[in-house]
């Protein structure tokens, strides 16, 4: 009897994980007819755009997007850069071969009062590049909001971000690391309202970069992009405390932006016989927040 009931339970388990297992299939060709690779496609809600995930092209002009079951209306789209399809899906209640599609020249695409009009995810060889305007977050959001919208992102108790189950080892801005190694500034004190956009990339080694040869690394670098109208800000950080018998320790970490141009001031007092920190030790210290005053980012006008 029990292994009868075993049986059933994991047979139930099996069709359960089936049926969340669904797909929409097919071949992008262009009005020649031929395969078109690295064609974009994702799958939107229709009620607010968000992107609900998002696959690209082979070579054979093949993809399969996989979903889960959408009871309500839904935004097929496929790009390049100069054509286009969409196609609008009521519901998703089992998988979808939409068998070969022929795309057109790019037109504005409207949806009941959505209108897309600039791609929300891009596909470039070994980059995919989302645009920060797509993802709906709330306001004042620091970037790091930006990234729990991105479908297969995932953000750990303990911080550590993985992409597609990939390892983030770097995150840049701008292509250039962001005052520390890890991005932990970038992330915790950027307002999410100045980025432009995100892309993802295998992590490359400088002479992988130089001789753009295949990255042999299988851990994920991110990279914000700053909208240039915004490239400039100032970022503080205050820690101070005081006690008994006179005892006080301080540190003052502050950040100054402007295009490429980036300054750092770090200060740190006590007369509690503390050794003197790094700028890292100091910004881990601070980011615990015990006694945290100010902290953000102020827009310079």
């Amino acid at each position: 009897m029990k292994k009868i009931l075993l049986f059933v339970f994991l047979v139930c388990n099996f069709l359960i994980i089936y049926a969340q297992r669904l797909y929409i299939d097919g071949k992008v060709t262009d009005p020649e007819k031929k395969p078109v690779e690295n064609a974009t496609i994702y799958l939107l809600k229709a009620k607010d755009s968000t992107i609900i995930n998002y696959t690209a092209t082979n070579k054979e002009g093949k993809f399969s997007l996989q979903t889960d079951e959408i009871k309500e209306p839904s935004f097929l789209k496929i790009d390049t850069e100069k054509l286009s399809y969409s196609k609008t899906l009521e519901s998703i209640q089992q998988s979808l071969s939409l068998g070969n599609i022929e795309l057109e020249k790019k037109k504005i695409i409207a949806l009941d009062e959505v209108k897309i009009t600039v791609s929300p995810v891009k596909v470039k060889n070994d980059t995919i590049e989302f645009n920060a305007s797509a993802l709906k977050v709330p306001p004042d959001s620091q970037i790091d909001e930006l990234l729990k919208q991105i479908p297969g992102v995932e953000i750990g108790n303990d911080g550590k971000i993985t992409v597609n189950g990939k390892a983030v080892d770097q995150i840049m801005v701008n292509g250039k690391p962001f005052f520390d190694k890890d991005g932990k500034t970038a992330l915790q004190n950027l307002p999410a309202d100045i980025i432009k956009n995100i892309q993802f990339t295998t992590t490359k080694t400088k002479e992988e970069e130089f001789t753009k040869r295949a990255p042999k690394s299988q851990n994920t670098t991110i990279n914000f992009n700053i909208d240039e109208k915004k490239n400039k800000g100032l970022m503080s950080k205050i820690l101070a405390g005081y006690g008994s018998d006179k005892r006080y320790e301080g540190n003052v970490f502050l950040n100054y932006f402007k295009g490429d141009t980036k300054i750092s001031v770090l200060a740190s007092a006590n007369n509690i016989n503390s050794k003197s920190s790094s700028g890292d030790q100091i910004f881990d210290t601070m980011g615990r927040g015990s006694g945290q005053q100010g902290g953000g980012i102020q827009k310079i006008q």
